[in-house]
């Protein structure tokens, strides 16, 4: 499978890049700078730049986003609104946030024992996440880490 992952030198990114070539898939790494990361290539794409973005969504079987956005979530959120516009015609796997899950009648990021240090990035990727779910004829899927991190490396 042709795999492209926006976001590869990221902390889930590199993650699921590492994963899906375990697992033999092709696998394109894209990240800002184009700088390899750690032994494996990457290619510089700018999240911003939809029409990049849609091409390699549209040359891919799947395309992961893995972009926090941290320090501009606004921006983020702006940049999935337009890949949304754009609709492009190949699979979309976004990586979004526990924070943005129901709870009952509410999100799990307005729940008082929530970080508050979370908070931020957890509202943006609700943002997201609606963007996402108000769209039409798109395929795309969201997938939401752990609550709270823990470590990959020991069982729990």
């Amino acid at each position: 499978m042709h795999i492209s992952i926006i976001g590869a030198a990221g902390m889930v990114g590199s993650q699921i890049a590492a994963e899906a070539e375990n697992r033999g898939h092709d696998v394109h790494r894209y990240t800002r700078s184009g700088r390899p990361a750690g032994d494996a290539a990457t290619e510089a794409l700018d999240f911003n730049d939809t029409a990049a973005v849609t091409e390699v969504v549209n040359g891919s079987e799947v395309t992961v986003v893995s972009v926090a956005g941290r320090g501009d979530y606004d921006g983020v959120v702006a940049a999935h609104r337009n890949l949304i516009a754009a609709q492009p015609s190949g699979r979309i796997l976004v990586v979004g946030g526990a924070g943005a899950l129901r709870v009952g009648d509410s999100l799990l990021l307005e729940s008082p024992d929530f970080p508050a240090e979370y908070r931020t990035e957890a509202k943006t990727f609700a943002r997201v996440l609606e963007e996402y779910s108000d769209s039409a004829d798109l395929n795309w899927t969201m997938i939401a880490p752990l609550p709270f991190p823990r470590r990959l490396d020991r069982p729990g």
